[in-house]
């Protein structure tokens, strides 16, 4: 029972780091540019300007799936890949570096849009998302660190005794999540 119960939990984070990711992010400089000129995807991070950056953050966020696996660390080994898949329905800015991330987690017979308040901070040009002691009604709390680069995303958690890894892709213009 004790297992069920905590491999429920884990599922259930998996559905809320969607939002943190999280979610939650994402490549999305890379994608951003995707329709730029070439001029544009050769400025190095210091010729990008914050605005600029968020902008393409907002922009690429907006409507991402992202696809990948998530595993357990377990007495210090990376466990099993399990597959992960969350939905970014919207992103918008709140505050300097408070964003909101309105996910969508869709889990057996639950469908729900959470948004969940998260800090980007900026390595460069690269976005780190960061959610630290957040709680989540029946759920838990967890803290995650997500970096996005080039369509990919990879990032770390921890959740009440327990915590992972977590990498994939960013795929822009799919409307659903996989079960």
């Amino acid at each position: 029972m004790k297992n069920l119960m905590r491999t429920k939990n884990i599922m259930n984070r998996n559905l809320i780091l969607v939002a943190v990711g999280l979610a939650m992010s994402m490549g999305c400089l890379s994608a951003a540019v995707e329709d730029a000129p070439p001029a544009e995807v050769k400025k190095t991070a210091s010729s990008i300007d914050r605005a600029e950056l968020e902008k393409r953050f907002q922009a690429v966020m907006t409507g991402a799936v992202f696809r990948g696996q998530w595993s357990l660390i377990e007495n210090g080994e990376v466990g099993e890949s399990k597959p992960d898949s969350y939905q970014i329905q919207k992103v918008s800015k709140v505050s300097e570096d408070v964003w909101l991330i309105h996910a969508r987690i869709k889990f057996g017979k639950t469908d729900v849009v959470l948004p969940v308040p998260v800090h980007v901070n900026w390595a460069g040009d690269t976005p780190v998302i960061a959610v630290t002691d957040v709680g989540f009604p029946g759920i838990g709390t967890y803290t995650a660190r997500v970096v996005v680069y080039d369509n990919l995303y990879a990032g770390t958690w921890t959740g009440a005794g327990y915590g992972g890894v977590m990498s994939g892709v960013i795929v822009r213009g799919k409307s659903t999540t996989k079960e």
